[in-house]
């Protein structure tokens, strides 16, 4: 080994004390020492410095998709479950106050339990000329959101369930239910009533994508 020059064997001599220090050391120790003696020895026969920059291992790359998802919700609360009002021979109203809060674009359904507001007379199928025992009446769903656009239906229509949507989403609003008539004829003594049940959602659950 005459043409190895001086710089060459002192390098090599310090690879062979690396190695020699490693027998005494655990498996992962040795292993490191290994590729320590391996690295030099490449750069030795290169004839590089051993400054000189070099990435071991390759570059990867990794794309991660995130999905949010917020559950569909609608509430609505009222103040008074049960009112009571006057009627009269001529044309009346009654607005009831709610709360609503969604966060979908709001759809409302309201269903009557008679169609219109009932005289117990006419369960038994009893006419009375000149009088009304069944006054129908017309409900119209606001809400105080933008843009949003009043439901509106007919009782007689609301036995089956009678609405739509308002067309906006109404975070934490207030709202009103109007309910309006006029008699034909002038009605019949006694208790009117009906039961409107109210149900709100959103327009439907958005697909989570995929």
């Amino acid at each position: 080994m005459r043409g190895v020059d001086r710089s060459q064997r002192k390098l090599t001599t310090r690879i062979a004390d690396v190695d020699l220090n490693s027998v005494v050391a655990n498996g992962e120790m040795v292993m490191r020492c290994v590729l320590l003696g391996a690295t030099i020895l490449g750069l030795c026969a290169s004839g590089a410095s051993a400054d000189t920059g070099m990435k071991l291992g390759n570059d990867h790359e990794l794309e991660l998709g995130i999905v949010g998802h917020i559950s569909p919700k609608c509430e609505i609360s009222l103040p008074n479950r049960r009112i009571q009002t006057e009627l009269t021979d001529g044309p009346g109203s009654e607005t009831v106050a709610f709360r609503i809060n969604c966060n979908q674009t709001l759809s409302v359904t309201m269903t009557s339990a008679n169609g219109g507001f009932e005289h117990p007379a006419r369960d038994r199928n009893e006419n009375f000329a000149g009088f009304m025992n069944f006054l129908p009446y017309r409900a119209a769903f606001m809400v105080n959101a933008d843009d949003a656009q009043p439901v509106i239906a007919e009782s007689e229509a609301m036995l089956g369930g009678a609405g739509g949507s308002i067309g906006t989403v109404p975070y934490d609003a207030s709202g009103t239910l109007e309910l309006s008539w006029n008699p034909e004829l002038p009605l019949l003594g006694g208790t009117f009533e009906d039961v409107i049940e109210i149900r709100v959602s959103g327009a439907g659950e958005n697909p989570i994508p995929r």
